[in-house]
């Protein structure tokens, strides 16, 4: 699959050929993205700001913005099914949040009660 990599900082992305993932644990899912995009984030990666704070290894896949459909899922995988469309969050989360409930806050930890963090962008 291609995959738009930076193998060294302030240099130009390339476009590369790299393995498809394979599903290795029973909680695994593997979606075929349908777009992904390069937001802010990207740009400061590729001018190595955050490398000191996460130690970006190289070559780095870029685009973290992406929506697609799940292609595969590990043995114990039940709240998506291959086919479905899906959008994939970069931050992660606990897994049991109210965004199950419809509230679309799934930052929101559903045994605390509580927001770790909440980032709001009123449009």
């Amino acid at each position: 699959m291609k995959a738009v990599r930076i193998h060294k900082f302030h240099e130009t992305p390339v476009i590369d050929e790299v393995a498809e993932p394979k599903i290795t644990g029973p909680l695994d899912v593997i979606v075929r993205i349908g777009g992904a995009g390069v937001c802010r984030t990207d740009l400061h990666i590729i001018e190595g700001q955050w490398d000191a704070a996460m130690g970006t290894p190289l070559p780095y896949i870029l685009g973290h913005e992406n929506a697609g459909w799940v292609h595969e899922v590990g043995s114990a995988v039940t709240n998506v099914a291959v086919g479905d469309t899906v959008i994939l969050h970069p931050t992660p989360t606990c897994g049991g949040s109210y965004a199950k409930g419809g509230t679309g806050r799934d930052n929101l930890p559903e045994k605390s009660g509580k927001l770790d963090r909440e980032v709001r962008l009123d449009v």
